[in-house]
C-alpha cells in the first residue's frame, strides 16, 4: 500500500508510505491517496487533514518519473 489513512478524534492523518523510493507519487500511490481524499472530502466527522510521508528523510520527492515497463529510451524521445 502507498497510503496510509487513520482518523483520530475528527483529525484524518493521510501518510505517503513508500519511504525506500523517497515518498514519490507512483500510479498506485496516485490512485490511492486520490480514493483517500474523496473518503475524507465526504465524511462529514473530519475537520481537519494532516498529510505527512513515512520515513526520516523525505515528505515527498514528487512525481515518479521512471518510464513504464516496456517503454524503451527510443519510445520515450518520440514526440
Amino acid at each position: 500500500m502507498g497510503v496510509l489513512y487513520e482518523k483520530k478524534n475528527h483529525i484524518a492523518y493521510v501518510t505517503i508510505d513508500n519511504p525506500d523510493k523517497g515518498n514519490i507519487f507512483d500510479h498506485q500511490t496516485s490512485n490511492e491517496i486520490s480514493e483517500v481524499w474523496k473518503e475524507i472530502w465526504e465524511d462529514w466527522d473530519v475537520r481537519v487533514a494532516i498529510l505527512t510521508g513515512s520515513g526520516d528523510r523525505h515528505f515527498c520527492a514528487g512525481h515518479n518519473l521512471a518510464p513504464p515497463p516496456g517503454v524503451s529510451e527510443d519510445d520515450r524521445d518520440e514526440p
